[in-house]
């Protein structure tokens, strides 16, 4: 009885540990809650960006500025936009909108 009490205990351990170094290995922040979604960020062609979010940025303060660069931002499984403007001046400036094309903080 003693040898397969510790045989399921030294198996169980030795779980733990593969778990734990696989988690490790996958890069994922671990909080309190299990392992973190990781973030993607990727470079879009400004054409590409949803109808929604075009529209918005047609109808906002940014209408009569060049879009510079676009990214598509996957975080915790929401999909965001960011779009990088700039004006005649040169002046930069970064707005980020979720698939509906409202406005999200960064």
């Amino acid at each position: 009885m003693k040898t397969t009490v510790k045989t399921i205990f030294s198996a169980a351990v030795l779980s733990f540990f593969v778990a734990s170094a696989t988690i490790a290995q996958s890069g994922a922040p671990i909080t309190e809650q299990g392992i973190e979604q990781q973030s993607t960020k990727a470079e879009i062609d400004k054409n590409k960006l949803p109808a929604k979010v075009s529209r918005a940025i047609a109808n906002s303060d940014y209408a009569q500025w060049e879009i510079h660069k676009a990214y598509r931002v996957i975080k915790d499984g929401e999909t965001m936009y960011e779009v990088q403007f700039k004006n005649d001046q040169g002046q930069v400036e970064k707005q980020t909108f979720d698939k509906e094309g409202d406005t999200k903080d960064a």
